[in-house]
């Protein structure tokens, strides 16, 4: 048995020092119409600006936590290349604090 026969995990293939972003969204009625268009616009220009920035798409870790009537955990942590960023629908009434302490 060879000394490293043992090790199973994966090798990492970025040692960039990740900066932790998290977009926590209000998706209740009030956005609905124009102003979520405008918002998953937003996301999505987010996203390509990133991912154009070699050092901005190998370190920001990014996260969405959407809430409306319910509080949803959208996409956990993960650097954009891995993901594609949703396109978030309205969902009832606005319950910010619940919003926040998920996210």
């Amino acid at each position: 048995m060879a000394t490293n026969d043992f090790y199973t995990g994966e090798t990492p293939q970025n040692y960039q020092q990740k900066c932790p972003v998290v977009f926590v969204i209000d998706v209740s009625g009030s956005m609905m119409g124009s102003p979520l268009i405008e918002l998953n616009k937003g996301l999505q220009l987010f996203s390509q600006e990133i991912q154009a920035d070699n050092t901005a798409s190998e370190r920001l870790d990014v996260a969405l936590v959407s809430f409306g009537s319910d509080t949803v955990i959208d996409h956990d942590f993960a650097l954009l290349q891995d993901y594609s960023m949703p396109t978030l629908t309205t969902r009832g009434s606005t319950k910010m604090v619940d919003g926040v302490r998920k996210g």
